[in-house]
C-alpha cells in the first residue's frame, strides 16, 4: 500500500542498510535517489534539486558528515526537510539550524522508517 509520492535523497554508506531503506521507501510509493557518499549525494542534489523533498542521511559518513551535507543542502533549498539516521544515541540532539529536522536511531524496523519519513514530510512548515 503506497502512501507517498515525494522524492527522497537517501545517503547511507553501508550497502545493506541503503538497499533495505531504499526498498522500504519505494514500497511506500516514494521516488528514491541513492548515494553511498556525500559526494555522490551532492551531485544528485544538484541535478534534482527542485524535486527532492527529503534528505535522509546517515550522520557518520566518509568525506563529509551528514549534518554538514544537510547544512550545505539547506543553504541551496531552505524548505528541504532532513531525517538523520544513526546508531549513535548521543547525536539525537543534532540540529543543523532548521526546524525541518528529524532523527531516527539505528537499528530501525521498516515500519519505523516509513512512519518517520511520513512524519518528516508532513511536519508543519
Amino acid at each position: 500500500m503506497a502512501v507517498g509520492h515525494e522524492t527522497i535523497l537517501l545517503v547511507e554508506d553501508e550497502d545493506s542498510v541503503r538497499a533495505l531503506a531504499s526498498a522500504v521507501l519505494r514500497r511506500q510509493g516514494y521516488q528514491v535517489l541513492e548515494a553511498a557518499t556525500p559526494g555522490i549525494a551532492w551531485e544528485l542534489f544538484q541535478k534534482h534539486r527542485t524535486s527532492i523533498d527529503l534528505l535522509v542521511t546517515d550522520v557518520i559518513l566518509p568525506e563529509m558528515n551528514g549534518p554538514a551535507l544537510a547544512q550545505r543542502s539547506i543553504v541551496e533549498r531552505s524548505e528541504l526537510r532532513v531525517l538523520f539516521i544513526s546508531g549513535y544515541a548521543d547525536v539525537a540532539s543534532l540540529d543543523p539550524g532548521s526546524r525541518h529536522v528529524s532523527f531516527l536511531s539505528k537499528p530501525f524496523q521498516a515500519s519505523m522508517l516509513a512512519a518517520k519519513v511520513r512524519e518528516a514530510l508532513t511536519k508543519p512548515r
